[in-house]
């Protein structure tokens, strides 16, 4: 909707409608401009000029409709261009993925690099920047990069989410961010991979139109979770809330990177048999995962069995997604899974949750990343273009 308020002046608002505008067309890929209009709150001949402006400046077109024997002229189609381009970063325990994402989050190039666990932050960084140099040639011609957006596995803090404490690559409060910016000139936002891909998951995946998601990935650093409650990403006060790997699932257990006993990553070991996030992640690597062994198999289902009863009770979802090795649990102990979301005897207090995968498969915490990339983009659409042309 239009910014209104006493203290708004007219470029605010023009940039704030802007904004809405390219947000609108960046989470729906292609609409038309009446689609646009019922969105956007905003009348119909404000979002003609609107898309005439961001199409001025290089970020979308329009094209002719399709027939659609209604009466009435149709309204003309708009989608954005493909050579504007955020970078998404996804930094794990195996290695390093650099992809580069359209407005409406398509992969159209991306490169995996094998990193060790405890290569700096710096050194990450320089390495994101070699790979944004080798790839110009993928890429389309006169591509505009406009930021970095990067997933982390571990906990991303403090007043300007500049300190990133990861137990699994050996950062302990990074700056990547700042170190990404340096390395490559381009603004950068660097957030926990978990809030990336349950977040990409709610608005391209299998969580689009479900307000409450809670999300689970197992990948080879241990397992991150996040959930969204009534269409609100749960962060909290150094963005630990709505993590359940260090829940206690064995008292007395494995002792886990944290410090205590027993907790959820600590006793799922999965990631013990896949070198990879999942079978998936394996194949596209060119790595064929082992069997697990049933009694292994077992113990990791009933284990995370008690993590998904603690979701449930705790954030309530409609959608739990298993992502990363994860998913193979899901799909050797479905039931018994199912049967954990079922908390209350009392039919009116039953949950209703629907366990699923991710929709995006292995692009999931890249596109989420990307989507970051595109945070001054979509703040402020005219102004970073013409500053970065310049």
């Amino acid at each position: 909707m239009a910014l209104s308020g006493g203290g708004a002046n007219s470029d605010d608002m023009r940039r704030h409608n802007l904004s809405t505008v390219l947000g609108i067309l960046h989470h729906n890929r292609r609409l038309s401009r009446t689609e646009i209009t019922h969105a956007s709150g905003l009348a119909r001949s404000s979002v003609k000029g609107l898309v005439a402006e961001l199409e001025r400046v290089g970020l979308c077109f329009e094209s002719e409709p399709e027939a659609n024997f209604k009466s009435g002229r149709p309204s003309p189609t708009v989608e954005p261009r493909d050579d504007v381009l955020s970078v998404g970063v996804s930094r794990d325990a195996r290695g390093l993925t650099v992809g580069f994402a359209t407005l409406g989050a398509t992969i159209v190039h991306q490169r995996w690099v094998p990193l060790e666990r405890a290569t700096t932050s710096m050194a990450t960084a320089d390495a994101v920047a070699a790979i944004i140099d080798e790839s110009r040639a993928a890429l389309p011609a006169d591509a505009l990069l406009v930021g970095i957006g990067a997933a982390v596995p571990g906990f991303v803090s403090g007043s300007e989410h500049n300190e990133v404490f990861a137990a699994s690559i050996s950062w302990d409060g990074e700056p990547f961010a700042e170190h990404l910016s340096a390395a490559t000139g381009l603004d950068a936002w660097v957030r926990f991979d978990a809030h990336l891909g349950v977040t990409a998951e709610s608005i391209w995946g299998a969580g689009k139109d479900r307000p409450n998601v809670y999300y689970l990935y197992g990948g080879p650093g241990g397992i991150g979770s996040a959930a969204i409650v009534n269409g609100r990403l749960l962060s909290g006060n150094v963005g630990m809330a709505s993590s359940l790997a260090h829940t206690i699932v064995k008292p007395g257990g494995r002792l886990c990177v944290c410090g205590s006993l027993g907790c959820f990553q600590a006793e799922v070991r999965l990631r013990d048999v896949f070198p990879q996030a999942d079978a998936r992640d394996a194949s596209r690597h060119g790595v064929t995962p082992p069997p697990v062994p049933a009694e292994d198999l077992r113990r990791e289902i009933a284990l995370t069995c008690l993590g998904v009863r603690a979701a449930v009770l705790a954030f309530d979802p409609e959608l739990i997604l298993f992502d990363g090795f994860l998913s193979t649990l899901l799909e050797a102990g479905r039931a018994d899974l199912e049967a954990a979301t079922t908390v209350s005897a009392m039919p009116r207090l039953s949950q209703q949750v629907t366990l699923g995968v991710p929709a995006l498969g292995s692009d999931r915490l890249l596109i989420g990343a990307a989507d970051l990339g595109f945070r001054g983009l979509l703040a402020d659409p005219v102004g970073l273009v013409a500053r970065l042309r310049d």
